[in-house]
């Protein structure tokens, strides 16, 4: 495949990338999308920052399918004043309470290849270093190689004053990737004229980095962004943001009638694939311009050479994912032209979920077939013998009894073959949790426990993972669900000696609080779109419930919304904090209050004494990254 690094501009390379840039933390189990998203917006480099064998994994993606796409590792750390972005880092563990920030910057920055301070205006960075100028002071005495902006009006006048000053201000941005968005109606080439990223990826950052540097090495980034010579362009609006002598050179030299260009050629370029893409099956590729198109292989990527329409076809689709849908890339290189990455929709001929039933006091599985094939699948589980079902093509659902005594939650692993070969496997855990009508008496209401290592989840693996937990005297909670014909009960309590939240509906996240998300028809997708999400937390104004996400399609009840206390009780009592919710079914819609109806349900706990986040808990299990994947989630079933 062709080599091509940037822009030639009056004389000098420009680099385009990111440099706060998550991937991992989106629950896909595929790198197509970012790869597809990396191509259109033009980007030589990123530096993903949730470090683990997933983001290695990424990497190894991108550069297996890209010729010229670099990928960076990093991680951002994370402290009780600040973020920091930190990339190629040996430094040890450094405590996120660490109140010396100076100290601690100086340590990162000495281990790091690249190290920036993250969103100045987020939550205590805002006050303690962005309002103080206390951030200027770290540019200035060379502390931190930059600053990561996320274009608030706040951080642009901040820009201005340095800018007015004749201060150098070294900057970086970059997309902050939290998750997919549900779009209805996506091509099954993405992406393209048809349909951009922006919408489809949560960007919460919008913005590309432009780096005056030689070659796309880090080394050479590093040195050139230290120096000055990076701007920051605003993806929706094109404005560019940097020094003022760089912004009127890159105007004065055709930068926008360059990206145009390339925006033009990219766009010209069109992949068409016009039947759904199948594992295990044959699947004809149709690319406007001939040339080398390539696409994933059973172990390493291969080579198909289109005839001079462009057509190709792939014999058999390999097993690129193991769920329902996902994306596989495609990457078409011709001698002297830049290289076009597409992500195409895939399905899986093995398309199920596995639900706890409840029925007469036993306890069973449910296999729901969301595609039927014939074939086999069996069930492996800890402590209990193994399980098999034979299906036969015609089935929807079949039932697995589980013996007297299974646990009330279960984790398993499932192995599902067709008769012609394919494969799918995956694991899960399956929660009998069961809420009554409420008569008033929450004794009365069985009592679930989040206090054991198995909701813990590991050091870094998910925001505010950042110490050992310290056990569940210092902090755990239990739950309990019930219902009335006019709403959903969810009674928390939640032990924790020291309560710390001094922020409001923002950053409630930041400090001691809960998250509770509810999957209203047990739907399980892979992504967020049929799900309600609230924020709960004690404020120093009362009691502050946010409703953060609402099903696509549900207009009825917005999203994004400051509750107040409407719905939300919040009781400290000695060692620790009672919260209860009154969700009303009118605001869970479809959700209703039916004797055996099953809801998806997470719950999420935070703890925070007073310098930074520490501890975080997750019911029914640890999930990296976000958490908005209800496939993923437990199940609550409502009963008389």
């Amino acid at each position: 495949m062709a080599m091509h690094s940037g822009l030639q501009i009056g004389g000098q390379r420009v680099l385009l990338g990111g440099f706060h840039d998550h991937w991992a933390r989106t629950g896909s189990d595929s790198a197509a999308l970012l790869l597809a998203a990396m191509n259109y917006y033009h980007y030589d480099f990123i530096c993903l920052m949730d470090g683990g064998p997933a983001d290695t994994a990424i990497k190894a993606a991108v550069e297996a399918f890209s010729a010229h796409m670099k990928v960076y590792l990093g991680r951002e750390r994370f402290f009780g004043w600040g973020h920091v972005l930190t990339v190629n880092c040996d430094a040890p563990e450094l405590p996120a309470t660490d109140p010396d920030y100076r100290g601690v910057l100086a340590t990162l920055k000495a281990h790091s290849g690249f190290m920036a301070l993250a969103h100045p205006q987020y939550s205590l960075t805002r006050t303690r270093l962005f309002e103080t100028g206390e951030i200027d002071r770290l540019l200035d005495d060379e502390l931190i190689d930059a600053v990561q902006l996320e274009l608030s009006p706040e951080e642009l006048l901040w820009l201005q004053h340095r800018h007015a000053a004749g201060k150098r201000t070294s900057l970086v941005g970059g997309w902050d990737m939290h998750m997919i968005q549900p779009v209805a109606d996506l091509p099954r080439v993405l992406y393209g004229p048809q349909r951009r990223p922006d919408g489809h990826l949560d960007s919460c950052g919008s913005n590309r980095t432009l780096v005056l540097a030689e070659e796309n090495s880090l080394a050479a980034i590093a040195a050139a962004v230290r120096q000055g010579r990076s701007l920051i362009e605003n993806l929706r609006t094109g404005e560019l943001l940097g020094a003022p002598e760089l912004v009127q050179w890159l105007e004065t030299n055709g930068y926008r009638e360059a990206i145009t260009a390339l925006d033009r050629e990219r766009d010209q370029r069109i992949l068409r694939v016009t039947q759904p893409a199948v594992i295990g099956q044959p699947l004809a590729l149709h690319c406007s311009t001939a040339g080398t198109l390539r696409v994933p292989g059973n172990q390493e990527p291969v080579e198909l050479t289109t005839d001079a329409a462009g057509a190709a076809v792939l014999a058999a689709l390999p097993p690129v994912t193991a769920r329902d849908g996902s994306h596989f890339p495609v990457a078409w290189a011709a001698p002297g032209q830049r290289e076009r990455v597409w992500a195409v929709a895939v399905e899986h001929p093995i398309q199920l979920d596995v639900l706890p039933l409840i029925h007469d006091n036993q306890r069973a599985i449910e296999l729901v077939l969301r595609r039927p094939f014939h074939g086999q699948v069996a069930f492996a589980f800890d402590g209990l013998p193994p399980a098999n079902v034979s299906l036969h093509g015609t089935e929807t659902s079949a039932i697995v009894p589980l013996p007297d005594g299974a646990p009330a939650r279960l984790p398993y692993q499932l192995v599902a073959r067709t008769a012609d070969g394919i494969t799918r496997t995956g694991d899960g855990v399956l929660t009998f949790v069961c809420a009554p009508r409420f008569g008033g008496d929450w004794s009365q209401v069985p009592l679930t426990a989040v206090d054991a290592a198995v909701f813990v989840p590991a050091l870094g693996s998910t925001y505010g993972a950042h110490r050992p937990w310290p056990g569940s005297a210092v902090f755990a909670a239990r739950f309990q669900v019930a219902w009335t014909t006019d709403a959903l009960l969810v009674r928390i309590d939640v032990t924790d000696k020291i309560h710390f939240q001094p922020n409001d509906w923002r950053c409630l996240f930041e400090g001691d609080s809960l998250q509770l998300a509810i999957d209203p028809l047990s739907q399980r997708e892979d992504i967020e779109g049929a799900i309600y999400s609230f924020i709960a937390a004690l404020t120093p104004a009362g009691p502050e419930l946010y409703r953060w996400k609402t099903p696509s399609g549900e207009p009825s009840v917005k999203p994004n919304t400051a509750l107040g206390g409407r719905g939300l009780t919040a009781t400290p009592r000695d060692g620790g904090m009672c919260y209860q919710l009154t969700l009303p079914w009118s605001e869970l819609l479809p959700a209703g209050a039916v004797v055996g109806a099953r809801l998806g349900l997470f719950l999420l706990l935070s703890n925070n004494d007073g310098e930074g986040l520490t501890d975080v808990l997750h019911w029914p299990q640890p999930i990296p990254g976000m958490w908005i994947v209800p496939r993923q989630w437990g199940t609550v079933t409502l009963t008389a």
